[in-house]
């Protein structure tokens, strides 16, 4: 089983900021063709019909993991997220400018989902283990909240040393507008804990440090994310 924690150190040295999420999963995905240089290594590898093979099936007429890896009698799959806050910067002579995408509640959904998934795909998948991965620079996403009230998005968190387990659901109060395409209560099978870490900073800019969650490893038996 690799490291991916020490991937992700690794590919930080070299690729501290990425453009964008596309950015992101060619650059992991060629350090790990770079590592592992007998694995087959294939970005958005068509899981449909792995997915309805189960009997549960998928809204998605064509779903995609970011990364499939192949080793041997090894899978490992991975979903990535980068999910960014406004930063401009120029890093040897490459301009750099990222967009704030905000809709944090709705991107933590999104990031469970996921996760689902990906225990979905291990069970039809001998020998596989998956992760999801998120790399932010918007501190909202591993802080936890300033207050103590409930809220309608309590369920959709993944700040540091949260358990994230069981049935996720939105809470009384959420729009219509802003839980569309996502009314649907994601269920986990295993428990994570969400273990947040450096991956990079850029001293002296606004939302210039960033930091790593990895969920996983993700098996038939769906453990404990843990750093």
């Amino acid at each position: 089983m690799i490291d991916l924690h020490q991937v992700l150190a690794r590919l930080s040295k070299e690729r501290p900021i990425f453009h964008s999420e596309a950015d992101f999963q060619h650059a992991i995905a060629w350090r790990l063709h770079q590592e592992n240089t007998t694995a087959s290594v294939r970005l958005e590898y068509p899981v449909t019909a792995l997915l309805q093979s189960d009997g549960i099936g998928t809204a998605e007429p064509t779903a995609h993991v970011d990364v499939w890896m192949r080793s041997g009698t090894e899978t490992t799959i991975l979903e990535l997220k980068y999910l960014t806050n406004k930063l401009k910067l120029t890093l040897d002579e490459e301009p750099f400018a990222l967009k704030g995408h905000a809709a944090q509640d709705v991107r933590c959904y999104d990031v469970f989902k996921d996760v689902v998934r990906l225990e979905r795909l291990v069970e039809k998948v001998p020998g596989s283990v998956g992760y999801v991965c998120v790399v932010t620079n918007d501190a909202i996403y591993w802080k936890p909240p300033g207050h103590s009230r409930s809220c309608f998005k309590d369920a959709f968190r993944m700040h540091d040393n949260l358990l994230i387990s069981g049935t996720l659901a939105w809470g009384i109060g959420a729009a219509p507008g802003t839980i569309k395409n996502r009314e649907q209560c994601l269920v986990l099978n295993g428990e994570y804990t969400a273990c947040w870490g450096d991956y990079s900073n850029f001293p002296g800019e606004r939302n210039g440090r960033f930091q790593y969650l990895l969920l996983g490893p993700i098996t038939r038996t769906a453990g404990t994310a843990n750093k």
